[in-house]
């Protein structure tokens, strides 16, 4: 499968649609420390372990719309409640989820899991990590770099191992500690006990709305990033990388290390109402993809719509799978308004199997699933393939 992200390289952007913001060096030094800490993370035991910092630059243009003093006043209260991270009203999702307050400790690395939040196809976690009785200097480690990895999630007796995640993470000022907001993805579980996730489990289908759930996550190491390597940190390095910035005037190397944690939250949680609040919509539709002489099926399959997102689940497949970029998916409001969303998925033969979030605002109605395919040179619209669903 191509890397469809190369083709943000010929990207043209028409900067008259953006508002222009001056922003002060204070600002623009929030934004280089925070480039790292908005790093999707998506880890699969048997995937490559760390994504390409290739990606940055993307991460980067997403957050020039959210500089301003209320905003970063704002974002500095991620770990506080689950809702401002997700852009949603204080105290939305309190019947979804739970205020746990638990604090766990290894080797100066304190953790403290404030709340937890059950939704469809994955886990909400709000934290805070306080690392300053963790000598990291010792290691080399940079500080901003320093990030958790959440490796499994057990709901009584099922486990999902090895999952995939994402992080967001904001330094509290003057302070060694960081709030964090995980979205740990809830997808296969490990069947044979080797810590691979191999069976799909949809756990909102198969859970009891009048039983409460015994919740274990699992954190086995602090990932963080070095330019040196010495007699200290020498057995830690698991993989390097490149980064290079917006303008590329700033350029260079680094190395990943990783730093073993045992440490483990338990708490319990009853999912009725994100049940109740959660609805499927089964599409199964068809549609033919070309590029060229190669060719392709995808196959929309079904949308999930809870409180926080929609989860589209797609496949495609080809006999051309290693020489084609896989088609993606956007979403539209009723006003026609884009909606920001993500996808992965993995790959087995000559079929990829995906899935794209959609997040909502709370306010739509329903929403509008485009397809788009890579005609050669660019990813374009199928509106002729659309799918509407109805949220509300």
């Amino acid at each position: 499968m191509k890397n469809k992200f190369d083709i943000f390289n010929d990207m043209k952007i028409d900067e008259n649609e953006f508002e222009e913001i001056t922003l002060s060096n204070e600002e623009k030094d929030k934004m280089k420390k925070r480039m790292k800490s908005k790093i999707k993370n998506k880890k699969k035991v048997n995937y490559k372990k760390y994504i390409a910092v290739a990606g940055v630059p993307l991460l980067i243009a997403g957050s020039i719309a959210m500089t301003s003093e209320t905003t970063w006043a704002y974002i500095e209260e991620i770990g506080k409640q689950i809702e401002i991270l997700l852009g949603r009203k204080e105290e939305e999702f309190n019947v979804y989820k739970v205020s746990v307050n638990q604090t766990i400790e290894q080797d100066g690395i304190k953790l403290n899991l404030k709340e937890l939040m059950l939704d469809d196809g994955q886990i909400i976690l709000s934290m805070n990590m306080d690392y300053s009785n963790f000598d990291y200097e010792k290691l080399n480690a940079d500080e901003e770099s320093l990030m958790l990895n959440i490796c499994n999630v057990s709901v009584n007796d099922l486990m999902y191992a090895g999952i995939g995640y994402s992080i967001s993470q904001e330094p509290l000022k003057g302070e060694k500690q960081k709030n964090l907001l995980i979205k740990g993805d809830l997808v296969d579980i490990d069947t044979d006990g080797d810590f691979v996730g191999d069976t799909p489990y949809e756990l909102l289908d198969n859970i009891e709305t009048d039983k409460d759930y015994k919740i274990k996550i699992e954190f086995n190491e602090l990932c963080y990033e070095t330019n040196e390597i010495n007699e200290e940190n020498k057995n830690n390095i698991v993989g390097s990388g490149e980064y290079e910035s917006v303008d590329q005037s700033d350029t260079g190397e680094f190395n990943i290390g990783s730093y073993p944690l045992d440490l483990q939250f338990e708490t319990t949680i009853n999912g009725a109402n994100i049940i109740k609040d959660t609805k499927v919509c089964k599409i199964n539709k068809k549609i033919n993809i070309k590029d060229g002489n190669k060719k392709g099926i995808l196959t929309i399959e079904e949308a999930r719509v809870s409180p926080v997102s929609v989860k589209v689940k797609y496949t495609f497949e080809s006999d051309d799978i290693n020489e084609m970029y896989e088609p993606v998916l956007m979403a539209k409001d009723e006003n026609g308004k884009e909606l920001l969303s993500s996808s992965g998925g993995t790959g087995k033969g000559n079929v990829v199997y995906l899935k794209s979030e959609i997040d909502l605002k709370g306010n739509e109605k329903k929403i509008t699933i485009i397809p788009k395919a890579y005609n050669g040179t660019m990813y374009k619209p199928m509106k002729e393939e659309s799918i509407e669903i109805n949220i509300k």
